[in-house]
């Protein structure tokens, strides 16, 4: 005669599915691998076997997000919002592309961008809408100096991202920042949360809250 204890782990393929508001759904298939003990009566001894079979399931499960996405997600939580961070498999990092998986106008996408001062070497960060271009002169005016577009190793250093994903929150030094007053028309804005693939979406309102922006116009 044998005892017989048997424990499920589950081994799981999972596809995304986006839906009309581009939110990313996973279809799993699990197939479930049991771990069995049999205990030999009266025998003190015992064997163990891996048992498997075929039983393919569905489940909605939700994907982990990247260190630097979550890292986003957590401040998001420790400021008091409920917004969520979406990260995709397919790309963000430019305005249009970021408007295609958010399912929404070029002009709700929040481009952070980087610039630093001539003189004083300060970062300087505009939140502009993904549909107008910024007029440099027009922000060095703001800034009280001429300003340059900073590149790759002063975006990291002073925000702690990469160009093409960095948020408007979370930064490693606080810095001047600017908020496209065209973002006032729309009730809600899509931002980078981090990474080239990750975005979420907020209030206009709570955008200029969280930064501290000053409004203006950039174009």
């Amino acid at each position: 005669m044998y005892v017989c204890t048997c424990i499920p782990v589950y081994l799981c393929t999972c596809v995304p599915v986006y839906l009309y508001t581009c939110i990313p759904v996973y279809l799993c298939t699990c197939v479930p691998v049991y771990l069995c003990t049999y205990v030999p009566i009266p025998s003190p001894f015992f064997i163990t076997y891996l048992c498997t079979y075929s039983l393919p399931l569905l489940h909605h499960l939700p994907m982990p997000l990247s260190p630097s996405a979550q890292k986003i997600q957590d401040i998001l939580r420790s400021l008091g919002y409920d917004y969520t961070v979406i990260e995709h498999a397919e790309s963000t990092r430019t305005a249009q592309e970021a408007a295609e998986r958010a399912g929404c106008e070029l002009g709700q996408i929040v481009k952070s961008l980087i610039f630093k001062g001539k003189e004083s070497g300060k970062p300087i960060l505009v939140l502009t809408s993904g549909a107008n271009r910024v007029d440099e002169k027009r922000i060095a005016e703001y800034a009280g100096e001429p300003i340059v577009r900073a590149d790759a190793d002063f975006v990291r250093t002073v925000t702690g991202f990469a160009i093409g994903g960095v948020p408007p929150i979370g930064h490693v030094q606080k810095m001047e920042t600017y908020l496209d007053e065209d973002f006032l028309q729309y009730q809600t804005v899509w931002a980078a949360a981090g990474t080239p693939n990750a975005i979420f979406e907020l209030k206009t309102a709570d955008l200029q809250k969280m930064t501290g922006a000053r409004v203006v116009r950039v174009k």
